[in-house]
């Protein structure tokens, strides 16, 4: 039911990541969790959505590779079809909504699901990695998958899922050395993805 690549992006690929994380960890770009629309009660962590600040995909180099990895990848799909007759649906798809979680100290996302079809996370954090925690999990399967860098994970968006707390010595916010996640859902098209409500 998930589906995993390790060293997911490239070299040169994460160095435009890189930069594109590092221009967006500021106090003036990073969104609370209330602005962001996550459920307070569920989540504390920080969000960056390039499709808001750059209106254009070839503006944001995190959402052009990740569509030409993720949305344009065939092959990609034709392995993650294979988990689970029910995700045959990912052809249905027809956009790909990109945008980062960052956890910091006591940071995390109790367990919940999307509404999109599915839901894509890549980890990533400056290393050596400063923190313990922020692994995903799964409790209706009992599954949970380590924090490693460079970590692709894939399923279906109504599968429950949560991210455990991070621990970390620093405690001042927003220094970049916490766990950035950058999460795309694969859903039929932005309109639609915005109307529904999380759960």
């Amino acid at each position: 039911m998930i589906y995993t690549i390790d060293n997911f992006f490239t070299e040169d690929e994460l160095k435009l990541v890189w930069k594109e994380l590092e221009w967006a960890t500021s106090p003036y770009r990073l969104i609370s969790s209330l602005d962001s629309g996550s459920q307070l009660e569920k989540t504390n962590h920080l969000s960056y959505n390039p499709r808001v600040i750059f209106k254009e995909r070839q503006f944001s180099s995190i959402s052009q590779i990740c569509w030409n990895k993720i949305f344009l990848n065939e092959d990609l799909k034709t392995e993650v079809k294979k988990l689970n007759v029910l995700y045959g649906n990912i052809d249905a798809a027809t956009d790909l909504i990109p945008t980062i979680k960052y956890y910091e100290d006591s940071q995390e996302y109790k367990p919940h699901t999307d509404f999109a079809q599915f839901t894509s996370c890549i980890y990533l954090y400056k290393q050596p990695k400063q923190f313990t925690g922020g692994n995903l999990y799964f409790p209706e399967i009992d599954t949970e998958i380590e924090c490693t860098y460079n970590k692709f994970v894939m399923f279906g968006s109504g599968l429950q899922h949560g991210v455990r707390p991070i621990k970390m010595n620093r405690k001042d916010l927003i220094h970049g050395e916490g766990r950035y996640c950058i999460i795309n859902w694969l859903c039929r098209n932005e309109a639609d993805f915005s109307n529904d409500k999380k759960v």
